[in-house]
Protein backbone atom coordinates (compact mmCIF):
# COMPACT_ATOMS: atom_id res chain seq x y z
CA UNK A 1 0.00 0.00 0.00
CA UNK A 2 2.60 2.41 1.14
CA UNK A 3 4.35 2.79 -2.42
CA UNK A 4 1.27 1.99 -4.84
CA UNK A 5 0.46 5.38 -6.77
CA UNK A 6 -3.69 5.53 -8.35
CA UNK A 7 -4.31 5.62 -11.88
CA UNK A 8 -5.06 9.23 -10.86
CA UNK A 9 -1.53 9.44 -9.33
CA UNK A 10 -2.71 9.56 -5.60
CA UNK A 11 -0.54 8.21 -3.20
CA UNK A 12 -1.58 7.13 -0.10
CA UNK A 13 -0.04 8.37 3.66
CA UNK A 14 1.25 5.81 5.83
CA UNK A 15 1.54 6.87 8.99
CA UNK A 16 3.45 5.39 12.13
CA UNK A 17 1.66 6.43 15.99
CA UNK A 18 4.43 6.62 18.29
CA UNK A 19 4.28 7.80 22.00
CA UNK A 20 6.14 11.32 22.56
CA UNK A 21 9.51 9.43 23.40
CA UNK A 22 12.64 8.45 21.33
CA UNK A 23 12.69 4.82 21.07
CA UNK A 24 8.68 4.80 19.74
CA UNK A 25 9.30 7.58 17.50
CA UNK A 26 12.14 5.20 15.71
CA UNK A 27 10.33 2.26 15.78
CA UNK A 28 7.60 3.86 13.80
CA UNK A 29 10.06 5.45 11.58
CA UNK A 30 11.76 2.28 10.73
CA UNK A 31 8.40 0.73 9.84
CA UNK A 32 6.86 3.62 7.86
CA UNK A 33 10.60 4.94 6.03
CA UNK A 34 10.12 2.55 2.93
CA UNK A 35 6.47 4.38 2.37
CA UNK A 36 6.64 6.92 -1.03
CA UNK A 37 4.64 9.12 1.53
CA UNK A 38 5.65 8.80 5.35
CA UNK A 39 4.28 9.65 8.25
CA UNK A 40 5.09 9.83 11.59
CA UNK A 41 2.10 10.50 14.28
CA UNK A 42 3.48 11.35 17.65
CA UNK A 43 1.06 12.30 20.63
CA UNK A 44 1.17 12.98 24.31
CA UNK A 45 -1.67 13.48 27.07
CA UNK A 46 -2.81 17.04 27.48
CA UNK A 47 -5.26 16.87 29.43
CA UNK A 48 -4.73 18.43 33.26
CA UNK A 49 -5.82 15.11 35.04
CA UNK A 50 -3.48 12.77 32.61
CA UNK A 51 -0.74 15.36 32.77
CA UNK A 52 -1.13 16.08 36.38
CA UNK A 53 -1.82 11.57 37.46
CA UNK A 54 -0.58 9.68 34.19
CA UNK A 55 2.58 11.65 33.11
CA UNK A 56 3.35 13.49 35.90
CA UNK A 57 4.33 16.64 34.30
CA UNK A 58 3.55 20.20 34.23
CA UNK A 59 1.72 21.93 30.85
CA UNK A 60 5.34 23.81 30.02
CA UNK A 61 7.00 19.77 30.35
CA UNK A 62 4.46 18.04 28.35
CA UNK A 63 4.89 21.39 25.51
CA UNK A 64 8.82 20.60 25.98
CA UNK A 65 8.65 16.81 25.39
CA UNK A 66 6.13 17.75 22.34
CA UNK A 67 8.44 20.07 20.71
CA UNK A 68 11.45 17.99 21.32
CA UNK A 69 9.83 14.82 20.13
CA UNK A 70 8.27 16.47 16.78
CA UNK A 71 11.92 17.86 15.92
CA UNK A 72 13.41 14.34 16.83
CA UNK A 73 10.94 12.71 13.79
CA UNK A 74 11.59 15.67 11.77
CA UNK A 75 16.05 14.63 12.40
CA UNK A 76 15.48 11.25 11.05
CA UNK A 77 14.01 12.32 8.13
CA UNK A 78 10.42 12.12 8.02
CA UNK A 79 9.02 15.37 6.61
CA UNK A 80 5.82 14.44 7.26
CA UNK A 81 5.40 14.80 11.33
CA UNK A 82 1.57 14.74 12.89
CA UNK A 83 1.15 15.75 16.40
CA UNK A 84 -1.87 15.11 18.28
CA UNK A 85 -2.96 15.75 21.33
CA UNK A 86 -4.06 12.75 23.30
CA UNK A 87 -7.03 13.26 25.48
CA UNK A 88 -7.60 16.77 24.12
CA UNK A 89 -11.28 16.87 24.83
CA UNK A 90 -11.10 17.39 28.25
CA UNK A 91 -8.38 20.40 28.46
CA UNK A 92 -8.58 24.14 27.36
CA UNK A 93 -6.38 23.89 24.11
CA UNK A 94 -5.22 27.64 24.89
CA UNK A 95 -1.76 26.27 26.12
CA UNK A 96 -1.31 24.73 23.20
CA UNK A 97 -1.74 27.88 21.02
Amino acid sequence: VGSNVDDDGYVPVIAGGARCNEKDIEIAWEAVKGAKRPRISTFIATSEIHMKHKLKKTKEEVLDVACRMVKFARSLGCDDVQFITEDAVRFNYSFLF
